[in-house]
């Protein structure tokens, strides 16, 4: 499979997400403390991704991440919006698509707004940091998960995957990382975006990812949906 300047990746990924929710802060919350850390954030971003060297994953890459989630878990939170994400893939790329009242989009062009509205529902569609250059052309779910999980992020000792055509199954053992619980009751945790976005991918349908964890494991069960 091949491999990806991820750093380079992620990089690019905070910038656009980081100058999309400026832009989003500015418009329903006028000028707010908010803006300043999404500006900084973007510059970060942008400092990480003309970073002309190969370097591998270092450690506040995933911090970044998380940051990052945990600020759209907040402005999900100021507009109200939490019910369960949706995960449609879009060419190379997935999106999180989040309604206010939990109905699956019926629209084919909802990743093209940020904030849309549709049968008067309000509608989220949040670019996934997962995208087909991240695994290549692989076609299997599984090792795709494995490969993101384990060998490009290393954020847990192991994982079992089970690819049952409608459903997959994933355990994650001894999981590193934490996600906040206000995202994760919607997107789902760090582990739930990577399952979930690789197998809309990968499927080319749309998901949904539900959870269960303990001290040591990580249960996530994604679900095609249509």
């Amino acid at each position: 499979m091949r491999r990806v300047p991820l750093y380079r990746g992620v990089g690019l990924s905070i910038a656009v997400a980081s100058s999309v929710l400026t832009l989003l802060t500015y418009t329903f919350l006028g000028l707010n403390p908010l803006l300043a850390f999404w500006i900084g954030l973007t510059i970060v971003g942008l400092s990480m991704y003309v970073t002309p060297t190969e370097v591998k994953v270092h450690e506040l890459v995933i911090p970044l991440i998380l940051n990052s989630l945990e600020n759209i878990a907040r402005v999900l939170e100021t507009f109200g919006i939490g019910s369960k994400a949706v995960y449609r893939a879009i060419g190379d790329d997935v999106y999180i698509v989040i309604t206010h009242k939990g109905k699956t989009p019926a629209s084919t062009d909802v990743h093209k707004k940020l904030v849309s509205i549709e049968g008067g529902d309000v509608v989220l569609s949040i670019k996934s940091f997962i995208s087909r250059s991240l695994i290549g052309e692989s076609s299997d779910v599984c090792s795709s998960i494995n490969y993101l999980i384990i060998d490009l992020l290393a954020i847990a000792s192991s994982v079992k995957c089970i690819d049952e055509g409608g459903k997959v199954v994933v355990e994650v053992l001894n999981p590193k990382l934490s996600t906040p619980g206000s995202l994760e009751k919607v997107t789902g945790s760090i582990y739930g975006v990577i399952s979930a976005s690789i197998t809309a991918l990968i499927k080319g349908k749309d998901v949904v990812v539900r959870e269960g964890s303990s001290d040591s494991k990580k249960i996530l069960i994604v679900e095609v949906i249509r």
